[in-house]
Order: C-alpha cells, then sequence, then structure tokens
C-alpha cells in the first residue's frame, strides 16, 4: 500500500487546505471515495476551503490498526463519564459553590 499511495500522491509541499493536504497524502482516487463528500456532509464545506489542519486530524493508516487514535496509553474512566462528573459536581467545595 506505501508504494501504491507513493504513486497516487500529488507533490504538494505546502498544503494550503484539506484539498491539498489530503492529495499530497493519498492521491485523487482515495481522497475522491473517503473525504471529498465526507467534509461537505461533516462541515457543509469542500475540502477546498477547509484549513489543512482539519483534515490534517484524520489518521491516513497502512495497516489494519483501526483505532482513530494510536497513543500508546488512554483510559475512559471506569463507570463512564457520567458517573465522573457527578462525583466532581457532589465534591463538596464545588456543591457549595454551585449553590450560590
Amino acid at each position: 500500500m506505501e508504494a501504491q499511495l507513493a504513486d497516487w500522491r500529488l507533490k504538494i509541499d505546502d498544503p494550503k487546505n484539506s484539498e491539498e493536504l489530503i492529495l499530497s497524502q493519498i492521491g485523487w482516487k482515495l481522497y475522491e471515495m473517503f473525504f471529498k463528500n465526507y467534509t461537505r456532509k461533516q462541515w457543509q464545506r469542500d475540502a477546498s476551503q477547509l484549513d489543512p489542519t482539519v483534515c490534517g486530524r484524520i489518521p491516513i493508516r497502512t495497516n489494519r490498526d483501526n483505532r482513530y487514535l494510536s497513543e500508546k496509553f488512554k483510559a475512559l474512566p471506569k463507570n463512564g463519564y457520567t458517573s465522573m462528573f457527578q462525583k466532581m459536581l457532589s465534591h463538596r467545595k464545588i456543591a457549595r459553590v454551585a449553590k450560590h
């Protein structure tokens, strides 16, 4: 896949928008399949109207790792976010401020 992407990528040294960034990473074919309509649906804008950092957050992978984030360490609250916030809001210092 790396070799194929190398053939498909466009040489754009300094992408000015998300479309140019994606084209420099995966080329026209995959851009049209995965990104073109996605940016229109998600932000009601063509990728050419979005800053390169917008699509730059979307990982491009050539392996079978299907996780969005690839950080070594990540976690979720043991009992979920609702429980975590309920516990935080019930703390005596926070509860006292909330009553005022």
